[in-house]
């Protein structure tokens, strides 16, 4: 099956090197990857097939997806902070 990935992102992720449990990820490479995903899984594409095509753990996406949401929230809040459900 070919790559749906942009070829931005690809070339982001293969500049990083071999995957590895101590591996940083730059924040510009976590959104390119949060948009992404949020894209893919809107069009029916399951978590793990997300992070399979990213090369990226599901576990490491599920906790870039809960950050992205609280960025999101925060830049669209009136104050411009999120509010932190109780």
């Amino acid at each position: 099956m070919p790559s749906r990935l942009p070829p931005s992102l690809r070339r982001e992720l293969d500049l990083l090197g071999t995957p590895s449990r101590s591996r940083r990820y730059p924040p510009h490479v976590r959104v390119s990857a949060s948009v992404w995903t949020r894209a893919q899984r809107a069009a029916g594409a399951t978590a793990v097939d997300v992070s399979a095509e990213l090369g990226i753990p599901w576990q490491t996406l599920q906790r870039w997806m809960a950050s992205f949401k609280t960025v999101e929230r925060a830049r669209w809040s009136p104050t411009g902070t999120a509010r932190m459900a109780a």
